[in-house]
């Protein structure tokens, strides 16, 4: 399944038989950059170098980089490119076994790098590690730790980790510590995404290697109203979600074109859900059906679906399973799918022509949890538009068995 690498080897009675680079890119965040540095620079296992990439920023960034003199190692960008081409700069020269990948608005608890060695040093079978975080939302001190939220994420087996990335991307780089080989080896980041890089990278890095959650968190997330994205492409804070939804669909139909089919089913290879190696194939297709369609690609998830439950093999499926499925396929943000009436369409139209017509409820099981989480939230956008989807969806579906079912009646 993975593709194995000689990792660097711990003592063990020290973290320090491995070198660790950090590697920060920034553009325009001079009002938040010296917050993370400082962070980085008060680690109580310091790294062996912290590299930091000026993407061609406007504002004073280089003079607040020129006062740690020797303590950072700067490279300055004539132009403006984006932070996946300025961190496929820096990885390759840094002197680091391991990499850890900083953004310029967060900070690093000071146990941060410790926390990363210490787990690596403690389960040798594991290749990188990711950490829970702390949310801060304030204008204020991002140090005034009774304002941070905790963050935890579900701990799962690392076999279990690239469909739950797939799922969601709940992995943040910051939190992340990963041999710089690995990156290397399975292409550094997309240059073309200007947005969703780290979503990429993560799912084609868990496709092909073990990591594990520390358990505790390691830095402080900072939401704030700042601008996103590279010079000209950059977009107001408030629309990053639907810019992202832009990116991840290109992310995710790049993503079906090329990993492997099987990967699809990592996390149930201990429990299979299907009885026979025959069964593999049509569950796997229905699985990816089940992301294309929760990343808001329609047609590709619909092909998928078609796909599977047209395979004869789909019978060998535990039923339960499926149903599980398709309820993951739908509970997500509504905004995601572009047309409400051609979501609920498509896949009324292949649940019909392969009489399944009964997993239809399935599906809308989770527009109602995505509805009900929004509800307990206090998101009434949300709600409305989770509403909207499920009342079409419903009527579609209902209107289809009411078809199906006259056409019985008069044959």
């Amino acid at each position: 399944m993975n593709r194995r690498i000689a990792l660097p080897q711990h003592s063990p009675s020290s973290n320090r038989s491995v070198r660790v680079s950090i590697i920060l890119s920034t553009y325009n965040r001079s009002a938040m950059l010296r917050e993370a540095l400082d962070s980085l620079l008060a680690q109580s296992m310091p790294a062996d170098e912290i590299i930091v990439i000026n993407d061609a920023s406007t504002d004073d960034t280089a003079s607040i980089l020129a006062g740690y003199g020797s303590r950072l190692r700067v490279i300055d960008q004539p132009a403006n490119q984006g932070k996946p081409v300025a961190l496929n700069l820096a990885i390759p020269q840094a002197v680091g076994d391991y990499v850890w990948l900083f953004d310029d608005d967060d900070v690093a608890l000071a146990d941060a790098l410790a926390s990363h060695l210490d787990f690596l040093r403690l389960h040798p079978d594991i290749e990188f590690t990711y950490s829970d975080k702390y949310r801060y939302t304030n204008h204020g001190d991002i140090w005034t730790r009774d304002l941070w939220q905790l963050d935890r994420m579900t701990s799962v087996k690392p076999e279990a980790f690239l469909m739950r990335t797939m799922l969601s991307m709940n992995t943040l780089m910051q939190g992340m510590l990963i041999p710089k080989q690995t990156l290397i080896d399975i292409g550094l980041f997309n240059e073309s995404l200007d947005r969703c890089e780290d979503h990429d990278m993560i799912m084609r890095l868990a496709a092909d290697y073990r990591g594990a959650n520390l358990g505790k968190p390691t830095f402080v997330y900072r939401e704030h109203a700042g601008a996103r994205g590279a010079g000209q492409k950059s977009h107001a804070a408030q629309m990053r979600f639907r810019v992202m939804a832009d990116y991840r669909r290109q992310v995710f139909r790049k993503l079906r074109s090329q990993l492997p089919l099987d990967r699809y089913l990592m996390h149930r290879q201990a429990s299979p859900v299907w009885k026979n190696a025959d069964g593999l194939e049509a569950a796997a297709l229905v699985q990816r059906a089940c992301i294309m369609l929760r990343h808001g690609l329609i047609s590709e998830g619909a092909a998928d679906l078609e796909a599977g439950l047209s395979n004869p093999a789909i019978a060998q499926v535990d039923n339960r399973w499926l149903n599980e499925v398709f309820a993951q396929s739908l509970d997500a943000e509504p905004w995601i799918f572009q047309s409400r009436r051609g979501l609920a369409g498509e896949i009324t139209h292949v649940l019909a022509r392969n009489q399944r017509l009964e997993h239809g409820s399935a599906f809308m099981r989770g527009m109602y949890w995505h509805m009900r989480r929004a509800l307990s939230r206090r998101q009434p956008s949300q709600v409305l538009a989770s509403g909207a989807l499920l009342s079409t969806f419903g009527a579609t579906w209902l209107s289809r068995r009411l078809l199906l079912k006259s056409s019985k009646i008069r044959s």
